[in-house]
């Protein structure tokens, strides 16, 4: 059947004009006595045996409102509407691949889960093939940023110029994301808890700086929450996960493939990903994956037949916590972790507050009764707060965007000496989180300073956590040639005992004296510069060079360390 005789759904009324010749397709939308019900009819062609055939219902009313291609004029959909059986009007950006799969089995899957009834599947898909439309969309296949001021979700484009310009377009119908109460009740009834309590202004800042970091040039992080069972600080995600949705729904867990977790980050592009419970995520790839999702790129990997897949790309913020932090994680089977992991994921201490992870309980007469209040708050006020936020960026884009450099440069001055050494990068994350937080303030309902106080609250309790403002590498290289000689101290030879010699030996004791040869130094900071090592741990004046005489190797170069050096 050409495309001639399939018409397009608002270029008649609802009835065929009597010069149309079947055999074509109509959509009736009003119910006709003598026909039956509202819905797409394909009146076929007479025959000598049946002159006078009726037209036959193949569906319920559905629309091509647009079609759809990419930026390369590529990619090319149809934007289906329809209502289901309740009444629920319903859209998808189908993907025209989606009618040439298996008959169209796909498309037609997701349509009837939609609410959709077909009674012709074979008619049905020969309708939609033919259907076509003069206004043209843009297409996307991931959320967030399109361009400047355009931010893309499943189910809406922000865009204060043409809300309908892009649309996003995958082989299924995304759910918009759950919502409870209104912008106003999560307002008093749950960001006005946080006032007061740094660790909850500050995970509610993350959720709001989220869609910021494409916005301002700023790399992926995360936000490690680690404290003690029942410190609050799984509270903390679930108050900040409801700007967005459901707590229930949107927090994933860290247990989950390194594969997986990609599919999970690519989808929250430009968003938020909340990680539960640290310690359920393998730990010889902790690390790895820890250094991947705030760097925003998965691995390289092949298709059946050898060819390269596209790598997954993204740009988030994450909220994670755990009862221990990456590196302990990582320690517990032996792997190191580096600079660039732990600058990427930035460990607040949860329970060190007067209440563990709480310093205002707002009226509340313990921690547990107020973490109890707070579930209770999220439980009825939740996922209204991002889309208003969304309106926000998109709208002043332009004047946020112009607003950040002064702001950073003020907030660093306050709290960083080396703003652009380790301790400034990392202090630009909590930074970004104090901008959002004040940029956010109509939404949230809070004073001017809560949450450019909050964050430098938890920015001073990280440093303190880390043990001061040194280089991670230079701490590292003290943890490393302290956890040897603690744990590994069995393969220091006794050089009282010449015919003693340990597996895998790195060195030799002497009273107390660690005498290391420089083949046992390289061993010890593999991964590490072995000779910026030594010149750390000399300035520290926990080592110092020799020659020494050592059975079996005789008088070689040496690195001394006596077993004082190393108590705190």
């Amino acid at each position: 059947m050409s495309t001639d005789n399939v018409v397009a759904l608002s270029a008649h009324k609802d009835k065929p004009p009597v010069e149309k010749l079947p055999p074509f397709y109509w959509v009736h939308r009003e119910y006709d006595r003598e026909r039956g019900e509202a819905g797409v009819y394909f009146y076929r062609a007479p025959t000598e045996k049946n002159p006078n055939p009726a037209p036959v219902c193949i569906s319920d009313v559905i629309e091509v409102t647009a079609e759809t291609r990419d930026n390369d004029n590529e990619s090319w959909g149809k934007l289906l509407s329809w209502c289901d059986r309740d009444g629920m009007p319903k859209k998808w950006a189908m993907p025209a691949t989606s009618l040439y799969a298996n008959g169209g089995a796909e498309a037609i899957s997701i349509l009837v889960n939609g609410g959709l009834r077909i009674w012709d599947e074979k008619a049905f898909i020969r309708y939609l093939k033919g259907q076509s439309h003069q206004s043209r969309l843009t297409c996307v296949t991931r959320c967030g940023w399109f361009k400047p001021a355009v931010y893309v979700t499943p189910v809406r484009t922000f865009n204060p110029i043409d809300k309908d310009m892009v649309v996003y377009q995958v082989n299924a119908r995304v759910k918009p994301e759950p919502f409870c109460g209104t912008l106003d009740t999560w307002r008093d009834e749950v960001a006005a808890l946080c006032v007061g309590n740094s660790r909850l202004v500050l995970a509610v800042s993350t959720a709001f700086l989220s869609p910021m970091l494409t916005m301002l040039g700023v790399d992926g992080f995360c936000f490690h929450y680690v404290g003690a069972s029942s410190s609050g600080k799984s509270r903390s995600m679930t108050v900040a996960a409801s700007v967005l949705s459901d707590p229930k729904e949107y927090i994933r867990s860290w247990r989950a493939t390194d594969n997986g977790l990609e599919g999970i980050a690519a989808r929250h592009n430009d968003g938020l990903l909340c990680l539960d419970e640290i310690a359920q995520v393998d730990a010889s790839k902790a690390g790895e994956i820890a250094y991947m999702l705030p760097n925003g790129k998965g691995k390289q990997r092949s298709t059946k037949n050898g060819t390269a897949k596209e790598i997954q790309q993204w740009c988030l913020a994450l909220l994670s916590n755990g009862e221990i932090d990456l590196k302990s994680h990582a320690d517990s089977v032996r792997k190191s972790t580096y600079a660039g992991q732990e600058m990427r994921v930035i460990n607040i201490p949860a329970d060190n507050c007067e209440y563990a992870c709480f310093e205002e309980l707002h009226g509340e007469a313990n921690g547990a009764l107020f973490a109890d209040r707070l579930d209770r708050a999220v439980r009825d006020n939740h996922g209204t707060a991002f889309n208003a936020w969304l309106d926000n960026l998109t709208i002043n884009y332009e004047a946020i965007k112009n607003g950040w450099r002064e702001f950073k440069a003020i907030f660093l001055a306050d709290v960083a000496e080396e703003p652009t050494g380790q301790i400034g990068r990392v202090a630009e994350k909590f930074a970004i989180a104090a901008y959002a937080g004040e940029l956010s303030s109509e939404i949230t309902g809070w004073s001017a300073g809560t949450a450019t106080k909050a964050a430098k609250v938890c920015f001073a309790a990280w440093v303190e956590r880390r043990g001061g403002t040194e280089s991670h590498e230079d701490n590292e290289i003290v943890e490393r040639i302290r956890q040897t000689i603690v744990r590994d101290g069995a393969r220091f030879q006794d050089v009282n005992k010449p015919d003693e010699i340990p597996t895998a030996r790195v060195g030799f004791i002497k009273d107390d004296e660690y005498i290391i040869p420089v083949e046992g130094w390289k061993v010890i900071f593999a991964g590490l510069d072995a000779k910026r090592a030594a010149s750390v741990l000399q300035a520290k004046e926990i080592t110092k060079s020799d020659r020494r005489y050592l059975p079996g190797l005789g008088r070689v170069r040496c690195y001394i360390i006596h077993r004082d050096s190393l108590e705190d």
